[in-house]
C-alpha cells in the first residue's frame, strides 16, 4: 500500500482529534478547524480517519456519494475500495460555491497506467450533485485517459466535453503515477492548470487560459472511472479550496503576444466537391497554447493590396494547442461525407466564411488585437501538381512548415492514396528537415487471406511524384497494370488486389514490380522489386 508521510501540522491535528475521540471533547475539535475555514471552503486530509460523519464525531467536511466505494486506508488517504465487478464509476462530492477568484489543490495517486477506461476527474465546479450527469455544467480536471495527460475540461449540459487545456502527452506513461495538482482561476478570469509528479521539485505549467464564462458552484468532487482490475487502485489527499489571494493573482493575462509564423495555413479547399463546403486548415508552429478569438481570416484584394472584412475564427475563449490542426469553414458535415475527418479535429465553424476564388485568391490569418498579419497565402489554382486535368475536390497542401509561404514549390495536391485532402490531420506532403535524409524505398506488405490486398508502402524524401506501377512475368511480359499517373504524397500505400490484366487471376510465381515515379521538373526515379503471387 502506498504511504504518503503526513505533515506535521497534520499529524498534530491528528493527535488532538483522537484525544477528542477519548474525552468527548468536541468543542476542541471546533476550535482546532475554526481557523481552516476562514479561508478555505474545503479543506481535508483525511487524518480523523473518516470522509463523512460517523456519530458522535461530525466532521467538517462531509463527502457523499458511492460512500460504499471508499475508505480512508491506513496512511490517512482516501481510497477507492470498490467491488471488482468491471468497468463503472465511483465518486464524492462535498458542497462548495467558490467558481470565481479560487485557488484548487490535491495530491492523487493511480496505481496503474492510466487508459481511456482507467482515470480520474477532478471537479473543480459542478452545478449538479451528480458528477456523472450529462446535464452537469461546470469545470474538471481530466488526469489521465487515453492521451495519459492533464487537461482542463468544460463540460455543458447536452454537449460534449470542451478541452480548454491540453496537457502534455505521456506525462502520465508510469506503471504508478502520484502527483500534486493545483489550480486558479484569477480576478482577470485568466484560469492556470499546474501539476507536480512525486519525483519533481517544482510545479510543472500544463497551461493557461481566458475563462470568460461565469459559472455557478454547489459542489466539488472527484470521480475515478475503472476496470475491475484497477477498483481499489485510487488514492486522493490534502483536498483545499479556498479563495485566490491578492499576492497569488498575477498581473496578465495568458500570452497574447501572437508573431508572424505562430500559426500557418496549412491546406486549402477552394475548389471543394459538389455540394461540399470550402474550407482551410490552420497549423499551430508555436510551442504555446491559441487562443482561437484572437485570430481571424481574410481575403486581401488582388487590385489594391486591401483586406476584405475579417472573420474572428471564435467569438469566446477557445484553446487551439502547440502542434494542433485547425478545420476553418462554414460547416463541418460538408467535408466529412467527402472526405476522411478524424476523431476529436478543431474546427472553427463561421457563419460567414470568406469566399475562395477557383483561380487564384490571397488568404490572411491576422492578430484580432493588433492586427498584424500572423500568416499569408497568394495561392492559384497552378500550384496544383502538373498532369491533374480536373482539380474540383483536391486540396492543396502545404508540404514544410519551415519554407515561406507563398513559395509555390512548397504547396502540392493532396494525394489519392488519402482521399485528396487531410482535413484536421498531418498532411500527405508533409515533409520536413527531420525526414530529408529518410532512405527512399517501397516495400510490398503480402496478403494474409485471399481477401486481402497487396499494400504496396512507399516513401520519399520530397513531394509532388505521380507514378506508373507495373507488374512483369519473369520472362518480362507485361502481366498487371497497377497504377497509372497516379499522384502520391511523401509517403503512402498503393492497393493491389493481386490479379492481373481484365481483373483476371495470374498464374503462381515470381513477377516483377516496376515503380517508375516522375514530378513536373522532371526528376525520374525507378524501383524494382520481385513478388511472389500464390
Amino acid at each position: 500500500m502506498p504511504r504518503k508521510p503526513k505533515s506535521d501540522f497534520g499529524e498534530f491535528i491528528s493527535f488532538l482529534l483522537n484525544l477528542s475521540n477519548k474525552m468527548k471533547k468536541f468543542f476542541v475539535l471546533a476550535l482546532v478547524l475554526a481557523p481552516i475555514s476562514l479561508f478555505a471552503q474545503v479543506s481535508d486530509n483525511f487524518n480523523d480517519g473518516l470522509f463523512h460523519s460517523e456519530p458522535p464525531q461530525i466532521r467538517q467536511v462531509e463527502w457523499t456519494g458511492d460512500v460504499g466505494k471508499f475508505i480512508v486506508n491506513e496512511s490517512f488517504q482516501l481510497q477507492s475500495n470498490a467491488d471488482a465487478t468491471g468497468d463503472d464509476t465511483a465518486q464524492l462530492r462535498t458542497e462548495s460555491t467558490l467558481a470565481d477568484n479560487a485557488y484548487w489543490e490535491c495530491w492523487l495517486e493511480m496505481d496503474f497506467n492510466p487508459s481511456a477506461n482507467n482515470y480520474a476527474r477532478i471537479y473543480l465546479v459542478s452545478d449538479t450533485e451528480d458528477l456523472t450527469s450529462k446535464e452537469l455544467n461546470g469545470l474538471f480536471i481530466r488526469v489521465g485517459h487515453t492521451d495519459k495527460n492533464i487537461c482542463l475540461m468544460k463540460s455543458q449540459a447536452g454537449k460534449n466535453n470542451t478541452t480548454l487545456i491540453k496537457g502534455t502527452s505521456n506525462r502520465l506513461n508510469n506503471a504508478t503515477n502520484s502527483l500534486t495538482l493545483k489550480a486558479t482561476l484569477n480576478k482577470l478570469d485568466v484560469f492556470s492548470l499546474y501539476s507536480k509528479l512525486e519525483n519533481e521539485n517544482d510545479y510543472t505549467l500544463e497551461g493557461s487560459c481566458s475563462l470568460k464564462e461565469t459559472f455557478t458552484s454547489q459542489y466539488f468532487g472527484l470521480s475515478c472511472y475503472y476496470s475491475k482490475t484497477r477498483s481499489k487502485n485510487f488514492y486522493f489527499d490534502d483536498f483545499i479550496v479556498r479563495e485566490l489571494r491578492d499576492d497569488e493573482q498575477g498581473n496578465s493575462e495568458p500570452p497574447t503576444d501572437l508573431t508572424a509564423g505562430d500559426a500557418l495555413l496549412s491546406e486549402i479547399m477552394f475548389n471543394p466537391p459538389t455540394g461540399g463546403d470550402e474550407w482551410v486548415e490552420i497549423y499551430n508552429a508555436s510551442d504555446k497554447m491559441i487562443d482561437l478569438k484572437d485570430l481571424s481570416i481574410a481575403t486581401r484584394k488582388a487590385s489594391d493590396g486591401s483586406l476584405n472584412k475579417a472573420y474572428p475564427l471564435a467569438t469566446e475563449s477557445t484553446p487551439f494547442q502547440s502542434g494542433e490542426y485547425l478545420v476553418v469553414t462554414k460547416s463541418r458535415e460538408n467535408i466529412c461525407p467527402y472526405f476522411t475527418c478524424q476523431e476529436g479535429t478543431l474546427y472553427a465553424e463561421l457563419a460567414i466564411f470568406p469566399a475562395l476564388a477557383n483561380e487564384s485568391s490571397i488568404i490572411v490569418i491576422l492578430n484580432n488585437i493588433t492586427g498584424d498579419v500572423i500568416d499569408e497565402v497568394p495561392y492559384d489554382a497552378d500550384w496544383h501538381t502538373a498532369g491533374i486535368s480536373n482539380t474540383k475536390g483536391i486540396s492543396l497542401e502545404r508540404s514544410d512548415f519551415d519554407k515561406p509561404s507563398d513559395d509555390a514549390s512548397n504547396w502540392h495536391s493532396a494525394s489519392a492514396d488519402i482521399g485528396f485532402a487531410t482535413p484536421g490531420y498531418q498532411n500527405s506532403n508533409r515533409t520536413s528537415i527531420d525526414n530529408i535524409n529518410e532512405t527512399e524505398e517501397f516495400t510490398v506488405i503480402y496478403p494474409l487471406s485471399d481477401l486481402d490486398s497487396y499494400i504496396i508502402r512507399y516513401r520519399f524524401n520530397k513531394s509532388g511524384f505521380r507514378c506508373h506501377a507495373r507488374l512483369y512475368s519473369s520472362s518480362g511480359r507485361l502481366a498487371a497494370v497497377i497504377a497509372e499517373n497516379k499522384l502520391l504524397g511523401t509517403e503512402g500505400e498503393i492497393m493491389w488486389n493481386g490479379k492481373g490484366s481484365g481483373d483476371l487471376p495470374l498464374s503462381s510465381g515470381i513477377y516483377i514490380l516496376f515503380l517508375e515515379t516522375f514530378d513536373s521538373t522532371g526528376t525520374a526515379k525507378k524501383f524494382k522489386k520481385p513478388v511472389v503471387v500464390k
